[in-house]
């Protein structure tokens, strides 16, 4: 039976607020009594006083704070015993027994009655468990998740995860090392975890699976909010810390490769094919026109692609701006601009990796060669297939015309050479035999030519789209007749059809060195093509850009001079009622005392505008200035 033990009661980070109080309660040569430490958090941190004895309480059946009987040897208590609190030493609680379980919640990082884990050193509120408790021993969710989860090869696993914790150290460098036992935080924290320790771990191979590494991350997390409470800025660094191992930890889950590719940055990394393969697709954003892309995974809202180009951006699709790779080109639209062509040759990039992966792997099939063992002895984790994009035409057979032209081509060899088997026993005479033999050589090498005439090889055309094809003329690439070919005519003996083999490979040889020579003419040409284009429109561009600018220059140049009249024209204005009203000034009469205007003339250069005014100035200076005449 389950059963859940108080093991803390005091809040950390009112402890942690505590022990600064009682730390400066002593260095003034002071007991810390109950009264200085209550005034002392009132004031500075403005906490009830009810709570921080409650506080310090706890801190003190949670030994993290010791109560002891000191004399005091100041104030008007001098020399009364009273009751003290001290911070516990790293010597007694060195001492201390260290439990076998975190005295935290590990889901809401709190103190209080908590249940442990049968298996691991975390523990929960019975609040905090989102599943019923049953009789067996309790096992939290992740040791659970830890359970479900078949791993990956050790080496491979640890390689991934090296990129992703130096994505997370690179974003949060704060959390590199963040609990220092100067601080004291160490006695909240169990179980200590930083990025440092986790990338030491995975540059020694010790995960086994994605689960362990995210439970170390969530472990930052939880020390993290012990210690620091839940806002500020290590607490919000940890849940971005948190937020990015989940994102890149679900990377990993649905394609290790493209994981690896985007990571390492090998040649040519998004050409290089993943296994499983993902669909490759002509996808459409809003604004943009159709572009090659890669399925990524699908979505109820859509596909999550990545589209080929310079950038690899992703982003995700509605399922009806979604077409087939196989789709006419003439049919989408395609703006032709030096971005798509890159993206077009990254595409061939890519097909051309995908057919000789194909073919390695169909060699690895035949062969019986030694697999590969890993250092823990553990199997590969199954991959899931990549879910089939639903579209009509959208799974074509890439081999079908290979596949029917190699078997025309040995259904003729066969009939070619039972042929010859027959009119070698059908021969009467030596000249006859000879003619016999040149003629039946010549026919054969005749239906070659017809039957290679009739192959449909891909070869790119500069007149048409990308995915057109034109028929190629093979017929200057085979080779001369010959002009005598020895048979003996005996079973067994003939070498014609050897020779046909040879023949026939010398020719496909061929075809495929002109099929590549003519492909890279057309390349080149297609290229100083749309070169050619993309100059003049930028020129176009340039072009336009300057007239619309010269346009708003000479716009702004009138609205200047039309600004510069309605300015001189003000000026003007303010200048001829700025006169007017200097006139008036002069007409008026002002108070010698106030500056007010005046309404009492006391002498020739003397006026007020109150008796009070004069009254004033009368005693203070003009009695003796006054020119007026007194009788």
């Amino acid at each position: 039976m389950n059963q859940a033990i108080c093991k803390r009661k005091s809040d950390p980070r009112i402890l942690q607020k505590l022990w600064t109080v009682i730390n400066n309660i002593r260095l003034q040569k002071q007991v810390a009594n109950v009264e200085r430490i209550v005034r002392s958090m009132v004031r500075e941190y403005d906490i009830k006083s009810s709570e921080v004895e409650d506080q310090l309480q706890f801190g003190v059946e949670d030994e993290l704070i010791v109560a002891y009987k000191a004399v005091s040897q100041k104030g008007s208590n001098a020399g009364l015993e009273q009751d003290g609190f001290r911070i516990s030493s790293f010597e007694e609680v060195n001492e201390q027994e260290k439990p076998d379980h975190d005295w935290y919640c590990y889901d809401c990082h709190k103190g209080g009655e908590v249940l442990d884990c049968s298996e691991c050193w975390r523990v929960y509120h019975e609040g905090c468990i989102h599943e019923e408790l049953g009789d067996e021993p309790f096992v939290c969710s992740i040791c659970k998740d830890v359970k479900k989860q078949t791993r990956m090869k050790r080496k491979e696993l640890n390689k991934l995860l090296t990129f992703t914790v130096v994505r997370l150290k690179d974003k949060s460098k704060e959390l590199h090392f963040f609990c220092g036992a100067d601080q004291g935080l160490n006695r909240f924290v169990f179980f200590y975890m930083d990025l440092n320790m986790m990338q030491e771990k995975a540059n020694n191979r010790k995960y086994k699976y994605l689960e362990q590494f995210y439970a170390d991350a969530l472990t930052i997390l939880h020390n993290i909010f012990i210690c620091y409470g839940d806002n500020g800025i290590l607490p919000h660094l940890a849940r971005v810390m948190i937020r990015d191992c989940k994102y890149d930890l679900d990377e990993i889950r649905q394609c290790k490769d493209c994981y690896f590719h985007s990571n390492a940055k090998p040649k040519d990394w998004f050409c290089q094919p993943c296994r499983p393969r993902h669909e490759l697709v002509f996808a459409k954003q809003k604004g943009f026109s159709y572009w090659p892309a890669k399925v990524i995974k699908i979505l109820p809202e859509g596909y999550d692609v990545r589209f080929f180009g310079s950038q690899h951006q992703r982003a995700v699709i509605p399922e009806n701006n979604i077409k087939p790779i196989g789709t006419n080109q003439k049919s989408l639209a395609l703006k032709r601009t030096m971005g798509f062509t890159k993206a077009m040759k990254e595409l061939s990039r890519h097909q051309e990796l995908l057919e000789q992966m194909g073919d390695q792997d169909e060699a690895d099939d035949q062969s019986n060669g030694e697999n590969d063992v890993d250092d823990d002895q553990d199997k590969d984790e199954p991959i899931e297939k990549m879910p089939k994009v639903h579209h009509k035409k959208f799974h074509k057979k890439r081999h079908s015309e290979q596949t029917s032209v190699s078997s025309s081509l040995k259904s003729n060899n066969r009939c070619s050479s039972l042929g010859q088997f027959e009119d070698n026993h059908m021969v009467t005479s030596s000249e006859d035999k000879v003619n016999t033999d040149h003629n039946t050589s010549n026919a054969s090498l005749r239906s070659y030519k017809k039957l290679a005439l009739g192959v449909r090889l891909p070869t790119k055309s500069t007149q048409t789209e990308a995915s057109n094809f034109d028929f190629l003329d093979i017929s200057s690439l085979l080779p001369n007749e010959p002009s005598s070919v020895a048979c003996t005519g005996e079973p067994g003996k003939c070498e014609c059809e050897v020779k046909n083999n040879r023949l026939m490979r010398e020719l496909v040889e061929k075809l495929e060195r002109k099929h590549q020579q003519d492909k890279k003419d057309a390349l080149d040409e297609l290229e100083k093509r749309l070169w050619k284009e993309s100059s003049e429109e930028q020129q176009k561009a340039l072009n336009r850009a300057m007239t619309s600018q010269q346009r708003e220059i000479d716009r702004i140049q009138n609205q200047m001079e039309k600004l510069k009249e309605e300015h001189a024209e003000e000026l003007k204005q303010l200048s001829i009622k700025h006169k007017k009203e200097i006139s008036l000034a002069k007409k008026k009469q002002w108070c010698y005392h106030c500056e007010e205007e005046a309404m009492y003339h006391c002498c020739w250069n003397t006026s007020y505008c109150s008796i009070k005014c004069q009254q004033d100035h009368w005693h203070t200076e003009h009695k003796r200035m006054c020119r007026r005449k007194r009788n």
